[in-house]
């Protein structure tokens, strides 16, 4: 994560690690959620993925 005074960028990674072997997807739908704590409020920032 990163902030400014304009924007907050977050990017999210989800999956095995790269280290990780013999790892099978089982294809389940399972809501998920983060938490991300920021050093100031949100206020009028703007919120961009990080992975684009």
């Amino acid at each position: 994560m990163r902030e400014t005074s304009k924007r907050v960028t977050v990017t999210l990674w989800e999956g095995p690690s790269s280290k990780a072997q013999n790892v099978a997807c089982i294809e389940i739908a399972i809501q998920k959620v983060t938490t991300v704590k920021l050093k100031k409020p949100l206020g009028a920032r703007k919120v961009v993925d990080g992975a684009r």
